[in-house]
């Protein structure tokens, strides 16, 4: 086994050598942005499902799709019934859990910072009243709707009317990593009225000041106001110039 390392720049998106279909067969658009909305303000989260596959193919399309963002709390994607115990760390985690294990485990109660997501049965339950800003929702809602179900999306047009020869083909990974991308990107670039940066000791040092809160529409306030104190964002800010973070990369061969 060996050990390679390289860097990303932040504006290229991660290399996924896996599809997203496990996510979005799993789960609803609605359901995928609601549990995004709880990945980027670093939520609790234990996911269940019947499949050991699907729950660390899951677990990876959540975390890749943070980028250039980087999960940097516990995470398991499927975790051993002998580390049970770790469902009630204080902590944020992503832990998935395979759904034989949920009755010989002490589970978690939904609340406010945990949210339980049945991949089965494509439902979340606690987390809190957490949603993407209303107007970043509907985008992202539709910029994925036209990519995940382009036979519906244009269903009307003239050019598809044969009907029964709509060929689905398979889910473009690639397309709906960009939207995710580029809204990641948005929302950072729309914290910035309160960031302030500025030299100490050779060293670019970020300061978050919510003064300038009141720049953003009433509603989003509250999601970027808990956004901006997550360990991703601190981190993002942390590097020398966040939109020249670097993403290290740890390949196993």
């Amino acid at each position: 086994m060996r050990t390679q390392f390289f860097t990303q720049p932040s504006d290229q998106l991660p290399v996924l050598d896996f599809k997203l279909d496990d996510l979005f067969d799993c789960l609803s658009l609605t359901n995928v942005l609601r549990l995004f909305a709880f990945i980027l303000l670093e939520k609790k989260i234990v996911l269940v499902a019947s499949s050991y596959t699907i729950l660390f193919c899951v677990s990876e399309a959540l975390k890749a799709l943070l980028h250039p963002l980087v999960w940097s709390h516990v995470y398991v994607p499927v975790l051993p019934l002998g580390l049970k115990d770790c469902l009630h760390c204080p902590t944020p985690f992503i832990f998935g859990l395979h759904e034989s294990y949920v009755r010989r485990s002490d589970m978690p109660r939904p609340s406010h910072d945990s949210v339980v997501v049945n991949l089965d049965r494509d439902s979340l339950t606690g987390g809190g009243d957490v949603f993407l800003p209303p107007v970043r929702q509907t985008m992202m809602r539709e910029e994925l709707f036209r990519l995940c179900k382009p036979h519906l999306a244009s269903r009307d047009s003239v050019d598809n009317f044969d009907a029964g020869k709509y060929n689905l083909g398979a889910l473009p990974t690639a397309a709906i990593g960009r939207v995710f991308h580029k809204h990641v990107r948005e929302i950072l670039a729309s914290l910035e009225p309160c960031v302030n940066r500025f030299e100490f000791n050779g060293q670019s040092v970020s300061v978050v000041d919510n003064d300038n809160s009141s720049l953003w529409p009433a509603d989003t306030v509250r999601f970027c106001s808990a956004m901006l104190h997550t360990q991703a964002v601190s981190t993002y800010l942390a590097c020398s110039r966040s939109d020249e973070m670097e993403k290290v990369e740890r390949i196993f061969m």
